[in-house]
């Protein structure tokens, strides 16, 4: 092992609809995305780009499929990537983002 591989990001396997799914971590190469999480104007758009991001890391065989993914899922999707990336929001500030992007 070398020395930076302690600092990467684990997967973590999480339930959604009742299935198994391992989720990956994102990286500094998408800090972007949180960045523009805390952009009012940005949030939404943010928010949309963490979840697709976040499926296509944990699904690479179905890229196709992603922007298909229901939105049904979609809190506990939310929930398993601030789960996974050690990210605190608190309830409102979740439900708001998530509201937004389901408009």
């Amino acid at each position: 092992m070398t020395r930076i591989e302690r600092f990467l990001g684990r997967p973590k396997k999480v339930i959604i609809g009742g299935e198994e799914v391992e989720i990956k971590p994102l990286t500094i190469k998408n800090l972007d995305i949180i960045m523009d999480m805390g952009d009012p104007e940005k949030k939404a758009e943010a928010t949309k780009k963490l979840l697709v991001t976040t499926l296509e890391k944990s699904f690479p065989d179905d890229k196709d499929k992603i922007e298909d993914f229901s939105l049904e899922f979609m809190e506990e999707l939310m929930n398993a990537i601030l789960k996974v990336n050690n990210i605190e929001v608190d309830e409102e500030t979740k439900k708001k983002a998530l509201s937004k992007v389901a408009k």
